[in-house]
């Protein structure tokens, strides 16, 4: 199991995804699925079919898995002491486990086209640094994912202040900027290659 306050977070290449054994999707994946293109379908297939392998190596059952009306995946009783937040950017994938009440994870590799925009619209300084400007990104976009509330009037806030405030906690690295948020503390963050130890963990 995972040890407490640690957050794992499991990384994949989204152009050499491992093969699993298919399962069967939750309406809401079902749903998903049949929404996207034919191209788009197989990796989300594939993603969904490796989130059951992940739960499955700490012992929780793969139909625990399911989603908010809003789309973040959950695990229900009788293992709603373990949350979820999956995020992508370019190739990369990652899954984020915790024992937490909630989480919410964000990965954004490449930088904005035009910082001054984003700057503009998150209502910071000119004078904010692209490497500040992206920490706020990755915070707003891993507490929305936390609290399911809108990504536009988060960005617009002292983010920072407003996750501190709510008593929550949150963990952020650049190179490539990564974010966490959790209502718990976050001690220690083991990032995992997932291809080669989705199935060799205990």
């Amino acid at each position: 199991m995972i040890a407490k306050n640690t957050l794992l977070i499991y990384q994949f290449s989204l152009l050499n995804l491992p093969q699993v054994d298919n399962q069967l999707l939750t309406q809401f994946e079902q749903r998903r699925y049949q929404q996207l293109s034919t191209e788009k379908q197989s990796t989300y297939l594939t993603t969904r079919n490796i989130l059951r392998h992940i739960l499955a190596q700490h012992y929780i059952p793969p139909v625990s898995l399911d989603y908010t009306p809003q789309g973040k995946a959950i695990i229900v009783p009788p293992f709603s002491n373990f949350s979820l937040s999956l995020t992508h950017s370019q190739d990369i994938w990652m899954v984020g486990l915790m024992e937490t009440n909630s989480l919410g994870i964000d990965l954004q590799i490449p930088l904005p086209k035009n910082p001054g925009a984003l700057r503009s619209r998150c209502n910071l300084k000119t004078t904010t640094s692209t490497q500040d400007l992206m920490q706020h990104w990755c915070l707003c976009e891993a507490y929305c994912k936390l609290s399911q509330t809108s990504l536009w009037s988060a960005l617009r806030t002292p983010i920072a202040t407003v996750i501190i405030e709510k008593s929550l906690y949150y963990y952020h690295q650049s190179k490539p900027n990564f974010a966490a948020v959790a209502t718990t503390p976050i001690h220690k963050i083991l990032f995992i290659d997932g291809k080669n130890q989705l199935f060799s963990r205990n």
